[in-house]
């Protein structure tokens, strides 16, 4: 006969009596019902796509612990609480399978994650280059409408702001859809160039002509230097 354990935590003893011939015998077998495996795969998730999540609750001790599939699990499927890493936009379905390794019992729950949308193509611009104690605008760029601007440093809302960095200064624009949360960033890098210095000392002379030599610090080996008279004289003889 086939007997159905509906009650854990219950020992029960089998007798079987066989009869032949006027002959009888008899056998026991104890039938101990152990508990279910205790499982926990958590609540269902919605996550941005391409953003990671772990999954489940805390493992017990004691415990196996198996996913399916083991698509984008980290770092193993062999864990209670494995970090997922969300791609696409199709509805994700994962099976946790838990084992007790005292009794062999085995019991599984499921957990279900949904993709939402991120932004895309968001843009804080080129790469721009400025003078000390110049300014420069920085404008965001999206193709979308459904969300919010947030510039760092400075907490700007704007989509385009106005920046006057004295060392170069990286500047980094969040955008956040309004919808559901999801954000995309991007960096724009604003250098400004050390001040130029240039040094010359006067000169005396007599009707006649001289060399005369700067001194100075260029931005690069490209920069210019240009002269000039300050109240000139004009010396015929």
């Amino acid at each position: 006969p086939t007997f159905t354990a509906t009650t854990p935590n219950v020992t029960t003893s089998y007798i079987v009596t066989v009869t032949d011939t006027g002959c009888t015998a008899k056998d026991t077998v104890v039938v101990t019902t152990y508990p279910k495996a205790t499982v926990n795969a958590g609540p269902d998730l919605t996550v941005c796509t391409g953003d990671s999540l772990q999954l489940g609750t805390p493992g017990l001790n004691g415990y196996n612990y198996s996913w399916t599939p083991t698509t984008n699990l980290s770092p193993s499927a062999a864990i209670a609480q494995p970090y997922l890493k969300v791609t696409g936009t199709a509805l994700l379905t994962y099976y946790l399978l838990a084992t007790n390794t005292q009794t062999g019992c085995q019991n599984r729950d499921t957990v279900q994650v949904t993709p939402t949308p991120k932004p895309t193509n968001v843009s804080a611009g080129s790469d721009v280059s400025i003078c000390p104690g110049q300014s420069t605008n920085l404008a965001a760029s999206i193709h979308q409408t459904e969300g919010s601007y947030e510039w760092m440093p400075g907490n700007s809302t704007s989509r385009t702001i106005t920046v006057s960095p004295q060392t170069t200064s990286q500047y980094v624009v969040k955008y956040t859809y309004n919808f559901n949360g999801c954000f995309a960033t991007d960096t724009v890098l604003v250098t400004v160039y050390p001040k130029v210095t240039v040094s010359i000392s006067d000169t005396v002379l007599c009707a006649s002509s001289v060399d005369m030599i700067a001194h100075g610090r260029p931005v690069s080996t490209a920069g210019v230097y240009s002269w000039y008279y300050s109240n000139p004289v004009d010396y015929d003889s």
